[in-house]
């Protein structure tokens, strides 16, 4: 896969390509709402929903922040609590942020969890040997998760990067216990660096920057990132013209979509569903032009990074049959994506029912 990190004025934007085709975008203008995931807290709680197994919590803005409470933490309205943002607000749906006690800080090759004890591994940290070893050296201490990018690294740099993320746990912690709610008390780094910190799984073959100013800091404040993404400085001035990705770009600003080979996709995102309209424009040969729109679904789900609920209604007679065949397409599409889609398969109407996860940073 490519990276390509684009500076606007009072933007930065990611495209990620594969095989020369945009597969999804970032853009840092996706946080403005709201505190980005990744930021830590201290809230007051405001109110305690037995009902939803949650609490609602002041964090200094217009919404508040939800709070999914576990049988394990007990809260009391009026209590400040450190928490930090999971999901972030919804806007135009009124929602606050989505919040979780359970703080998680990232480097390039670790998660430190700091208020937890397990040792756990990256699906894709295949060296059993190395394994052993680290939750030997590292039993006893805060808990961890070693990334794919941990793989072959030496011990030494996994302890350099361990005592960093404790150090700024520790500092977070002495910030905490002298503020008053609420207070934003760690901000994550910002774009694009925040994309690398949460997209450490694919494998990058090219991280390329068309802003100077972006390249030099990477370089200068992050000698681990440097090291395992190794960014290089994009000959054009703007890479996603370069890359002829602009018009995709572009694109999600439409609601139709044309899908290769003829006929078109209809696009509708409400705040509680998005509908999917596949019109074969005239005659096919429906199966093959159904497998065909199933493709450019996934693309454009991720490239629009569309989630919650999603009804598909593909074209023509929807029997069980052709749904079936439709549907290990789109399935096959899906699994590349790193955020998780659930199939509901095929509701009593012949519409295709699938949720898919949301996730920001």
């Amino acid at each position: 896969m490519t990276v390509l990190v684009n500076k606007l004025p009072g933007e930065t934007r990611v495209a990620l390509l594969q095989d020369g085709q945009a597969i999804a975008f970032y853009s840092s203008k996706e946080t403005a709402s709201g505190p980005p995931v990744g930021t830590i807290l201290l809230g007051k709680v405001i109110r305690i929903a037995k009902e939803l197994s949650a609490a609602f919590v002041d964090l200094g803005h217009d919404t508040l922040g939800f709070l999914p409470i576990k049988k394990a933490h007990v809260l009391t309205e009026g209590a400040s609590i450190m928490v930090q943002v999971k999901v972030p607000a919804i806007q135009k749906e009124g929602k606050g942020p989505r919040l979780s006690q359970e703080i998680r800080l990232l480097s390039p090759l670790l998660i430190l969890l700091p208020r937890e004890s397990s040792v756990s591994f990256s699906k894709h940290f295949s060296d059993m040997e190395q394994k052993e070893a680290l939750k030997s050296h590292f039993s006893g201490k805060c808990g961890l998760i070693f990334r794919r990018t941990a793989q072959g690294v030496s011990l030494t740099d996994l302890q350099k990067s361990y005592d960093n993320l404790e150090t700024t746990w520790q500092s977070l912690e002495k910030i905490a216990a002298n503020s008053k709610t609420p207070k934003v008390i760690y901000s994550p780094p910002p774009m694009p660096l925040r994309f690398f910190q949460y997209y450490s799984g694919p494998s990058f073959k090219r991280v390329l920057v068309d802003d100077s100013e972006i390249f030099n800091d990477l370089k200068r404040n992050n000698v681990s990132f440097v090291e395992i993404f190794k960014p290089e400085r994009g000959d054009s001035s703007d890479l996603f013209e370069a890359f002829d990705v602009e018009k995709d770009w572009e694109s999600l600003s439409h609601n139709t979509i044309e899908i290769p080979g003829g006929g078109s996709l209809i696009i509708e995102e409400t705040s509680a569903l998005t509908a999917i309209d596949v019109n074969s424009d005239g005659e096919r040969d429906l199966v093959a032009f159904n497998k065909s729109a199933a493709k450019e679904i996934a693309r454009q789900l991720r490239l629009r990074n569309v989630s919650g609920p999603i009804l598909i209604d593909f074209a023509g007679q929807k029997t069980p049959a052709m749904i079936k065949k439709v549907m290990e397409i789109l399935k096959g599409e899906i699994a590349s994506d790193p955020i998780s889609t659930h199939f509901f398969g095929r509701t009593p109407l012949g519409l295709v029912e699938i949720v898919r996860e949301r996730r920001s940073f």
